[in-house]
């Protein structure tokens, strides 16, 4: 799934964001500020799921289905995770 950068119009905060590609441009609400006055910044990484990393992509998922707002966490917080 890709990583997405995005830039808070309002505040100017950058932050990353896991998205499937139909949902590229849904930055959601800033994590600084929480306006939804969000762009889109041109980003090359990649978060690939496959056998070397299958852990992290089973967890990602849990962690999703479980989230009452599964866009509110940032590739950050999921890595951060204890």
């Amino acid at each position: 799934m890709p990583i997405y950068d995005y830039r808070c119009e309002s505040c100017g905060e950058e932050y990353e964001r896991m998205r499937p590609l139909d949902r590229m441009d849904e930055g959601g609400a800033c994590p600084a500020c929480g306006s939804e006055d969000t762009r889109r910044r041109l980003s090359t990484r990649f978060a690939f799921a496959g056998a070397f990393d299958a852990g992290v992509a089973a967890e990602w998922d849990r962690v999703q289905q479980e989230s009452d707002d599964p866009d509110a966490m940032t590739v950050e917080d999921f890595y951060n995770l204890p």
